[in-house]
């Protein structure tokens, strides 16, 4: 992984990045997948900016590795996000692999419930600012 990954203004700044790249997706509904795509990763940076914080895994893995040392992570540290973020990976996984493409109803339930609920723990837990409004 690379060198910054146990930054953690580098994962602020890419959840940042990532919400305002959302909000593109958003003025469409021409890239729903890539709207649920963009959600999992903002809250992959989300995570990762927690697991260095607690210091509780180094995420210098390969990337393969650090999808699950992650997950597992989540669940067994971040319990009240877990369902959220398990559910944000499992429909991105979809929308990459099996080619889902939800419709702009879905996904802004996805991210009102669980995008906003790991934001939402994030600004909480961690002190963030991470605002967005759809």
């Amino acid at each position: 992984m690379h060198s910054q990954a146990n930054n953690p203004s580098k994962h602020i700044n890419q959840v940042l990045h990532n919400i305002d790249f959302l909000k593109f997706f958003l003025s469409s509904d021409k890239y729903n997948d890539w709207a649920i795509t963009v959600s999992f990763y903002i809250a992959v940076h989300v995570v990762d900016l927690a697991l260095i914080n607690k210091n509780i895994i180094n995420l210098t893995q390969p990337h393969e590795e650090n999808h699950k040392y992650r997950n597992d992570s989540v669940k067994q540290h971040f319990s009240s996000i877990a369902n959220a973020y398990m559910f944000l990976y499992r429909k991105s996984k979809s929308c990459r692999y099996k080619f889902y493409t939800p419709n702009q109803t879905e996904v802004y339930m996805i991210i009102k419930s669980a995008l906003k609920t790991t934001l939402d723990w994030s600004d909480r837990e961690l002190n963030t600012a991470f605002k967005f409004n759809m």
